[in-house]
C-alpha cells in the first residue's frame, strides 16, 4: 500500500460514508410521500420504488424494482419513452421533464398521473448515472378538465348554433362575450360590439327603465332569480329591434363580489308587430262595439216608441164591451203582430248585450214552482186553439223559495216553452220541475211530441242566427237568437242547457241554474190600489204625441191631473209656472234631452225640485243599472198600463218612495 493510497482512504472512506447518508436521507423522504417516487438504471430498470406504490398502483415496490416500468398504459409507452429519451439525449443541466400519461394498475384500472423526472448525472464525469422521478395521481385533476372541456365545447356549439344571443358582459355593462348570431339578430359581427356598453346600442327612450330594473335586480344580491324584460335596440342598419332578455348576475363565491352578467336575448320584433296590431284590432272592434250599441239603443229607441202606442191603445180598445166579432179579430192581430215584432227586438237586444257580457243578474227570494207554472200557463191560449195539452210534472221535493234573478229565469222558460208549442202539431208539451240539492241548481225539461230533429239539426241549435229550417218557405219564423239567448244567459246564471231530440218523435229540452234555496219571496202588488190616484197632478213629457196620449188615456180615468210637454224647454217652462206630484220625463228628446232636464230641474228651486221624476225610455239597457241616480224610477216602454198605474201609485204624494224622494233631493 502507498502513502498516497493510505492518504486516500480516509478521504474516500468519507465521501462513501457521506453519499451513504445522503442516500439514506432521500429514502426516509421518499418513504413517507404520498406521490410514488422511482429511481431507475440508464437503461430503464427500476432499482427503488416507493411504499405509496401500493395505494396508488396496487403493486409492492418488490414487485417493481427490477424490470422497466410496464405499468404505463400501452398506448402511452411509446410516446414516453420518446421524450425520455429526447430528454436524457439533452444531457445535464437539463430542467425536469414533466409528462401526463396513463398507468394501469395492477387490478386493471386506469388512471392518470403526472411525472416529473429528472436526469442524474455524475458530478466529475457527467455520464448519466440514473433517472430519478415522481408519479402523482392527476386522475380526478384530469376528470375536471375534460368536464370543462367538454362544457366549453357544448356552450361553444349552442353559443354558435343558437338563434338566441348569448350575451356576456362586466359590471359596468360592457360586452365580453357575445355569440355569432348577434350578425344575424342586430347586423353586428361580435368583434364589433365587444368593449361597448349595451346602453350604447339600445333605445334611449328605454335605457331609464332598464337601468332602474338591473340596479334593482343587484339590489336583491346573490341567490335572485334571472329577470324579463323587454326593450328596443338599434340595428346596424338603423332599424328598431325589439329584444326579449333574462339577465342574471354571476358573484364570486368567496367575496361575493358581482363579476358580470350573462344573458339570453331573443328577437320579439315580430311578436311586437303581431301584439300592435292586435291591439289596434281590440280598439277597432272595441268602437265598432261602441258603433252598434249605440244602433241598437237607437233601432230600440225607434222601434218602441211606435210600439208603446200600438201595443198601449190596443190594450185600451179590447177593454172595450162595444166592438164586434170582426173588430176584436183585428184588433187581436194587431196586438199578437205587434208583440211579436217586440220579442224580436228583443231578441236582438238581449243577443247584443250578452255578447258584450253587459247583462247585469239581479237574483232575489222568488218562489219557485208558480214562476214555473205562470210561464207555462202564459201558452194556455196558444195550446188548446191547436189542440195540445200542457202539463207540468214536479220531480222529487222541490224547495218552496230559491235565490235567482227571476225575471231571467221566465225569460229562458218561455222561450223553450214557446218553442215546444211552435212546433208541436199533435200531442203535449211537458214542463218538469227538479231540484238538484248538492248542486244548489234548478233544473227544468220541456218535452214535446212535436216534429223532432236529427242528430244534423241538433248541431246547428244554439248558435246565433240559426235555425233547424233556415229556408226563406220556412213554416215558423223567429230570428234564429232564442236559444243561443237562453244558452247565454244560462251558463251566466251558473248552469247550461241541452238537448235530447229523435226526428218524427219530439224533442226534450234542458235547462239548469244557480238558485240556492231561499226562506221567503219579495213581496211584488199584486193590483194597483188606485184610490190613491185622485187628484194626482202628473207632468208627461215626451216628445212623441202619442205616449203623451196613451198615459193620459190610461191615467185620466183614475183621476189623475194630466198635463203635457213635448220638449224639455217646454217642461222646464211648465214646472216654473204650477207645482206637480210626480214628473214623466222621456229620456231621449231632440234639443234638451231628458237628463239635461232632469239636472236643471233639480237645480232650479222651486215647488218641483225635489219631487219625483220617473225616466220614460224604450232603452231597456236602462233597466240594467246605467240610469242616472237622480230619477226615481224607470218605466220601459212599451208600457202596459198596469205597469204604469202601478208606477204611480208607488210614487204618488203620501207614499213611502215619494217621502223617501223629497228628503233624498232636498238633502242633495
Amino acid at each position: 500500500m502507498s502513502v498516497f493510497d493510505d492518504h486516500e482512504k480516509p478521504e474516500t472512506k468519507s465521501l462513501k460514508a457521506l453519499a451513504a447518508d445522503d442516500l439514506e436521507g432521500f429514502r426516509r423522504m421518499a418513504d413517507h410521500m404520498l406521490d410514488v417516487v422511482c429511481c431507475s438504471s440508464p437503461d430503464g430498470v427500476l432499482t427503488y420504488v416507493s411504499p405509496s406504490s401500493l395505494g396508488a398502483l396496487g403493486f409492492e415496490p418488490s414487485e417493481l424494482i427490477g424490470a422497466r416500468p410496464d405499468f404505463i398504459h400501452a398506448e402511452d409507452r411509446g410516446r414516453v419513452r420518446d421524450a425520455v429519451e429526447e430528454h436524457v439525449a439533452r444531457g445535464s443541466g437539463e430542467p425536469p421533464l414533466r409528462l401526463e400519461f396513463r398507468a394501469v394498475r395492477k387490478d386493471g384500472a386506469i388512471l392518470w398521473v403526472e411525472s416529473v423526472l429528472q436526469c442524474v448525472h455524475d458530478p466529475l464525469t457527467g455520464a448519466l448515472v440514473g433517472l430519478q422521478e415522481s408519479l402523482r395521481d392527476i386522475s380526478e385533476r384530469r376528470a375536471t378538465e375534460v368536464r370543462i372541456a367538454r362544457s366549453v365545447l357544448r356552450f361553444r356549439m349552442m353559443a354558435e348554433n343558437a338563434n338566441d344571443i348569448i350575451v356576456c358582459y362586466d359590471r359596468n355593462t360592457r360586452f365580453s362575450f357575445l355569440s355569432p348570431s348577434v350578425k344575424t339578430v342586430l347586423g353586428y359581427d361580435p368583434e364589433e360590439l365587444i368593449g361597448k356598453t349595451a346602453v350604447s346600442v339600445m333605445h334611449p327612450d328605454d335605457v331609464g327603465r332598464i337601468i332602474d330594473s338591473f340596479r334593482d335586480h343587484i339590489a336583491a344580491g346573490p341567490g335572485a332569480a334571472p329577470f324579463s324584460c323587454e326593450y328596443r335596440v338599434h340595428h346596424k342598419d338603423g332599424s328598431v329591434v325589439w329584444l326579449e332578455t333574462r339577465p342574471s348576475t354571476v358573484y364570486d363565491p368567496d367575496t361575493r363580489e358581482l363579476i358580470e352578467f350573462h344573458d339570453v336575448a331573443r328577437d320579439i320584433t315580430q311578436r311586437k308587430a303581431m301584439e300592435a296590431a292586435l291591439a289596434k284590432a281590440r280598439e277597432e272592434a272595441e268602437s265598432a262595439l261602441a258603433v252598434k250599441s249605440a244602433f241598437l239603443a237607437n233601432m230600440s229607441h225607434e222601434i218602441r216608441t211606435p210600439l208603446t202606442a200600438i201595443i198601449g191603445f190596443a190594450g185600451l180598445l179590447t177593454e172595450r164591451q162595444d166592438l164586434n166579432s170582426t173588430a176584436r179579430q183585428h184588433l187581436d192581430r194587431i196586438t199578437s203582430g205587434s208583440r211579436a215584432l217586440l220579442a224580436i227586438v228583443n231578441d236582438i237586444l238581449d243577443f247584443s248585450k250578452l255578447e258584450a257580457e253587459q247583462v247585469e243578474f239581479r237574483p232575489r227570494p222568488s218562489e219557485l214552482r208558480p214562476l214555473v207554472e205562470d210561464s207555462l200557463a202564459m201558452f194556455i191560449p196558444e195550446a188548446n186553439e191547436k189542440g195540445i195539452t200542457l202539463g207540468l210534472e214536479i220531480d222529487g221535493p222541490v224547495p218552496a223559495y230559491v235565490t235567482v234573478d227571476s225575471d231571467r229565469l221566465r225569460q229562458i222558460l218561455l222561450n223553450l216553452i214557446g218553442n215546444a208549442v211552435k212546433f208541436t202539431e199533435v200531442g203535449s208539451v211537458t214542463v218538469r220541475l227538479a231540484y238538484l240539492a248538492p248542486l244548489g241548481q234548478v233544473r227544468v225539461e220541456v218535452a214535446d211530441t212535436g216534429v223532432g230533429m236529427d242528430d244534423a239539426q241538433m248541431a246547428h241549435l244554439f248558435r246565433r242566427f240559426s235555425q233547424v229550417d233556415g229556408s226563406s218557405t220556412r213554416k215558423h219564423g223567429g230570428t234564429g237568437l232564442g236559444l243561443a239567448i237562453c244558452k247565454g244567459l244560462a251558463e251566466a246564471m251558473g248552469g247550461g242547457v241541452g238537448v235530447r231530440s229523435t226526428a218524427g218523435v219530439g224533442s226534450t229540452f234542458h235547462v239548469t241554474v244557480a238558485a240556492p234555496a231561499a226562506q221567503s219571496a219579495v213581496k211584488v202588488l199584486d193590483s194597483p190600489v188606485t184610490a190613491g190616484l185622485e187628484g194626482v197632478r202628473l207632468l208627461i213629457v215626451d216628445d212623441n204625441s202619442a205616449n203623451r196620449d196613451l198615459a193620459r188615456a190610461v191615467l185620466e180615468p183614475f183621476g189623475v191631473v194630466v198635463t203635457c210637454a213635448d220638449s224639455g224647454n217646454t217642461a222646464l217652462a211648465e214646472a216654473a209656472a204650477m207645482p206637480f206630484d210626480v214628473i214623466l220625463l222621456d229620456i231621449r228628446m231632440p234639443g234638451l234631452s231628458g237628463p239635461e232636464t232632469l239636472k236643471r230641474l233639480r237645480s232650479r228651486p222651486g215647488p218641483n225640485q225635489h219631487i219625483p221624476i220617473l225616466a220614460f225610455s224604450a232603452d231597456t239597457e236602462l233597466a240594467d243599472g246605467s240610469l242616472d241616480s237622480s230619477f226615481d224610477d224607470l218605466i220601459v216602454k212599451p208600457i202596459s198600463p198596469r205597469d204604469l198605474v202601478l208606477s204611480l201609485v208607488k210614487w204618488a204624494p203620501g207614499s213611502e218612495q215619494a217621502d223617501v224622494s223629497w228628503v233624498r233631493h232636498a238633502q242633495a
